[in-house]
């Protein structure tokens, strides 16, 4: 699949197999309700995920029990009930800070469902103390997330041949 990102017309398009267009509109979601505000007072941060959309959170994807998970936004399913095409999106952060369920990933992934296509936002593994590494480990579990959306299309009714991969800053 071809990614040449452009600025026409939504914000972003990607060129691929298939078409997608994502725009970074109005897509703002914000925290209400007791658990955020506790959590305001203690300045953390508490996903808001869209009612309208199902997602499957905290799903284990890679070897060995590590704490990264990623989660599935689910498309509303077609009368035709065919596969639909599915995009992976990595959050960015410089590879040391950075979650699949901050307010962009929720949007962009909840956007994409909204227009039929199957979204992941994976985690990886983040350089979290002065000096760890963690290349080439943190694109080795990219990769494994993508290979992971593969390996189960028919338990997400995807279509196996059609996987974008797209992200923010260290995730893009």
């Amino acid at each position: 699949a071809q990614s040449a990102a452009g600025s026409e017309g939504c914000g972003m398009t990607l060129r691929l197999s298939f078409p997608l267009c994502v725009a970074f509109v109005g897509g703002v979601l914000f925290s209400h309700g007791p658990a955020a505000a506790q959590a305001a007072d203690k300045n953390e941060y508490v996903p808001q995920y869209p009612e309208d959309i199902e997602v499957e959170k905290d799903v284990e994807f890679l070897p060995g029990g590590r704490k990264e998970r990623l989660d599935i936004y689910y498309p509303a399913r077609s009368a035709g009930g065919g596969r639909v095409p599915a995009v992976v999106f990595f959050h960015g952060g410089g590879f040391n800070d950075g979650a699949k369920d901050r307010k962009r990933e929720i949007s962009v992934c909840s956007d994409l469902a909204r227009a039929g296509y199957l979204a992941v936002s994976a985690t990886y593994k983040l350089s979290r103390a002065k000096g760890q590494v963690t290349w080439p480990r943190n694109i080795h579990d990219c990769k494994l997330a993508v290979r992971w959306v593969r390996d189960n299309a028919d338990r997400l009714g995807i279509d196996p041949d059609r996987i974008a991969v797209m992200g923010g800053s260290a995730g893009g």
